[in-house]
């Protein structure tokens, strides 16, 4: 049989070709002095011979092409080169982004990815990298039908509400704040860092009759304790602990310390520098110390802002109510919890009712 030459063959055939050749002398055109390899398949597409390497194109053109790793690229006149596969690619209703760790930045550009913490980013030019989503709240309750009760052991020292709270609220479902009601914590998970918004409400009593002056705060349970080095015996007693990062009006829990025992309990922080502070008691007196410090001892294990408390006086007949919100930064294992204290006595605090919820916001 006689073969037929091009033009003979079918015209969707030849119609292929054409068209193939028409791209392939456009691309040439477009392109410009940029190096492209390729070539025209038997039904008109264009077939990219894969690169180690793409020259960059003269001002005012950019080049298209394919590098040995399979995926298509382009690069402008600047000699940025773009992946225009991403190594995913999409599909008819949604973009493919696989998991990755956070890229370097690229000047005068912002990148959207998402991690193996199942949260989407984005990243600006400068570097800085930015939560887009990745869902983190919880939050423990109690409410019955009669009221419970905290025990207060010690005037003017902070105390857990701990068997206090009786109930769950919904949590996301990635683990990324995890409550505890009979501990009375929330703790932050493996993926959780971030900036939480932080919230407590209460209706309480104060046992016995009495007014007495309460104060309630939101704690953080630090997953790194703050370590201490020196405590002066002087009054009041001077806590070094290098980059502590309190503030005048923040308040913490102090534990371990042996020789100058007087630094150990809960105090107010006055006077703070980039690695010392002064301990002021929750009544706002200053705290002598008893002895000598023994060196390399002692832990500031919970820390609490001046923007996460209530502070009044509370009834001894009729239910008061007491609570705040603020925003907190929390990393890995961090827990949260609330904490009460009696500045008056030891009487006990009947409560009716109290929530403590934290929500991660994005930025």
């Amino acid at each position: 049989m006689k073969r037929k030459t091009l033009f003979e063959r079918k015209p969707s055939f030849v119609g292929g070709i054409i068209v193939g050749l028409l791209i392939a002398a456009s691309l040439i055109i477009v392109i410009g002095a940029g190096v492209l390899n390729f070539s025209v398949g038997a039904d008109g597409e264009i077939v990219l011979i894969e690169q180690a390497v793409n020259n960059q194109p003269d001002t005012g053109y950019v080049n298209i092409f394919a590098k040995v790793d399979g995926k298509v690229y382009s690069k402008d006149d600047t000699g940025k080169e773009y992946n225009l596969t991403a190594g995913a690619g999409v599909t008819p209703t949604s973009v493919l982004l696989p998991e990755t760790t956070t890229p370097a930045p690229v000047a005068d550009t912002g990148q959207i990815y998402t991690k193996p913490d199942n949260s989407l980013y984005f990243q600006d030019g400068a570097g800085t990298e930015h939560l887009v989503h990745g869902n983190a709240f919880s939050g423990l309750w109690y409410h019955d039908i009669a009221a419970t009760i905290l025990t207060i052991s010690t005037q003017g020292v902070f105390t857990l509400l701990v068997d206090i709270f009786s109930q769950i609220e919904d949590e996301d479902d990635l683990g990324n704040a995890v409550g505890d009601a009979s501990a009375g914590t929330i703790t932050i998970g493996a993926s959780g860092d971030g900036v939480y918004i932080t919230r407590f409400d209460t209706s309480l009593t104060v046992v016995g009759g009495a007014n007495k002056q309460v104060m309630m705060a939101v704690g953080t349970v630090l997953n790194t304790p703050l370590d201490i080095t020196g405590a002066t015996n002087t009054d009041p007693i001077v806590i070094t602990s290098t980059g502590h990062g309190l503030v005048d009006g923040d308040m913490v829990i102090i534990s371990g310390v042996t020789g100058n025992t007087a630094a150990n309990g809960s105090f107010i922080v006055n006077t703070a520098t980039a690695d010392t502070f002064e301990a002021y008691s929750l009544t706002g007196a200053s705290v002598a110390g008893n002895g000598a410090y023994d060196a390399d001892t002692g832990n500031v294990d919970v820390k609490f802002s001046g923007a996460h408390l209530a502070h009044r006086i509370v009834s001894g007949s009729d239910l008061d109510g007491m609570g705040n919100g603020a925003d907190m930064t929390l990393v890995t294992s961090d827990k949260i919890a609330l904490y009460a204290v009696n500045l008056d006595g030891t009487q006990n605090l009947s409560i009716a009712q109290v929530t403590l919820t934290t929500v991660r916001v994005g930025d």
